[in-house]
């Protein structure tokens, strides 16, 4: 996720409240880090100012969890499905919504992933690549 996007549904999530607040600390730590680079103990410990033992022990805590994406820095990105590609390209008539070119073409958020958006189809467009270049991850 700028910072590693955190879902907002994190913080209810059961699983994650159960961890301990000292294992979160270092989890959102590790994503905010992992933004610029890998989150390892010494970067983290340069960072933060933490003991390495503390730091050790969460990040091995955390590694136990479904959360152990946090210690990347990066939270990996579901592949849109198939039935879903299929669905958008046909209701935007398999060309590029911008300029209407059947050149190759992709999948884009209308609402960026990166600043909250989701994988709903009424958030999804067809755009060629030139022009989804040129949009980049500003909302549409």
């Amino acid at each position: 996720m700028a910072v590693s996007r955190i879902d907002r549904n994190l913080w209810m999530d059961p699983e994650w409240t159960a961890l301990t607040v000292d294992q979160q600390l270092v989890g959102l730590a590790c994503a905010a880090i992992g933004a610029t680079g890998a989150c390892t103990t010494r970067r983290l410990q340069a960072k933060t100012g933490w003991p390495e033992s503390f730091i050790t022990e969460h990040m091995n805590a955390l590694q136990l969890t479904k959360f152990r994406g946090l210690l990347r820095g990066r939270v990996k990105r579901r592949k849109l499905s198939r039935a879903l590609r299929d669905e958008v390209l046909a209701r935007d008539g398999h060309a590029c919504v911008s300029c209407g070119s059947g050149g190759p073409l992709e999948i884009d958020h209308l609402h960026p992933v990166s600043k909250g958006g989701s994988d709903d189809v009424t958030n999804l467009q067809v755009l060629c690549v030139p022009c989804n270049r040129r949009k980049g991850a500003r909302l549409a």
